[in-house]
């Protein structure tokens, strides 16, 4: 993924030992049967495979609630750019809207709605609009793909988990 390509598994191994099956999130080396055309340099590291009865959603916007770290001009706004990074994926994006500020410690209890800006230390719902598609899924479907770090000019300004996912 995300090259939509239908491949076979032919064989499945962990540290050298063969394995019948495997779950989400288990580390394997794959022996894969691709089409002739496919062009083997696409595989590496961090490449997604999963049924084509379920395939992993590729999406463009979200929503996800963040704790913030470090603001690049002391607070974080609506239409600022980040570079969002998730597993082994990345893609630009922007703040698209500033939903709502939590209080992490009270179950999430909303304490303010469409704040203006978010400063360090915050834990705020927004939602995030990419560039580019990834393969993203809710922290309750899939934890791998539910976490996030949000980064601005070589700094990690904000880290969370994946609340809902939009189109």
């Amino acid at each position: 993924m995300p090259q939509n390509v239908l491949a076979t598994v032919k064989g499945m191994e962990q540290h050298g030992f063969k394995l019948p099956s495997a779950h989400a999130g288990l580390i394997v080396d794959l022996g894969l049967k691709l089409p002739s055309d496919f062009d083997s340099q696409m595989l590496s590291k961090g490449t997604l495979l999963c049924s084509p009865e379920y395939p992993a959603p590729l999406i463009k916007r979200f929503m996800a609630r963040v704790l913030i770290f470090k603001a690049p001009l002391g607070v974080i706004t609506k239409g600022d750019q980040v570079m969002v990074h998730s597993y082994m994926s990345k893609s630009p994006g922007k703040i698209a809207q500033l939903v709502s500020i939590v209080d992490a410690k009270q179950d999430n209890k909303v304490l303010k709605e469409r704040p203006k800006s978010l400063k360090a230390g915050m834990v705020a719902n927004i939602k995030i609009s990419l560039t580019d598609k990834l393969c993203l899924e809710k922290l309750e479907n899939y934890f791998v793909l539910g976490r996030i770090i949000l980064r601005h000019e070589n700094h990690t300004i904000a880290g969370g988990v994946i609340t809902e996912l939009l189109n």
